[in-house]
């Protein structure tokens, strides 16, 4: 293989490994020295966003989240919270789980939470979660586990035709639930 040969196969493979890196860029150039130097002085464009807790404008906010250490175990459990709008406690639990995944924790906290706002006659309840996943599947718009489809059925049955709607939020705007989960 001549130095010709080899240069334009590293110059070549550089050049893919820009694309991979910088796939949102519309060209890509290909010279040697003036990728290097582009790689060198390339400056990503940062964003970010303010993560905390909000009251609630109306009604009562309710976060959950799962207690456990790794992904199952004995330490497994479930916390929900309810606030009002001026952001004051109005009730806390915890509850020991049998053994479990963290899917299934999630689910049993929203669902402890939801529970007891229905039980409480609470109106306009706004359920917090830190589970995107969680959230998704009881909207529908992701497909539900054969392994949790019956909690999920209840949750919405539990929400349908009530002031109750579910919320993600960042794992440190649930900051209180994190605390004590």
């Amino acid at each position: 293989m001549t130095q010709p040969t080899v240069t334009l196969e590293i110059e070549r493979d550089l050049h893919f490994m820009a694309r991979c890196l910088y796939p949102w860029l519309k060209y890509m150039l290909t010279s040697w020295p003036i990728l290097v130097k582009f790689i060198e002085d390339y400056t990503p464009i940062l964003g970010y966003k303010v993560v905390k807790w909000i009251r609630a404008s109306i009604g009562f906010k309710c976060n959950s989240d799962d207690a456990s250490k790794g992904n199952s175990g004995p330490s497994s459990g479930a916390f929900f919270c309810i606030r009002n709008v001026e952001g004051n406690f109005v009730y806390a639990k915890v509850k020991r789980l049998e053994e479990n995944n963290n899917l299934r924790e999630k689910i049993s906290a929203i669902k402890m939470g939801l529970k007891f706002c229905i039980a409480k006659e609470l109106l306009h309840v706004t359920l917090e979660t830190d589970s995107l996943i969680v959230k998704k599947m009881i909207d529908g718009e992701w497909e539900v586990p054969w392994s949790v489809s019956v909690e999920i059925r209840k949750i919405r049955h539990l929400m349908k035709e009530r002031e109750i709607v579910i919320e993600h939020i960042f794992k440190k705007g649930n900051k209180v639930a994190n605390f004590f989960s």
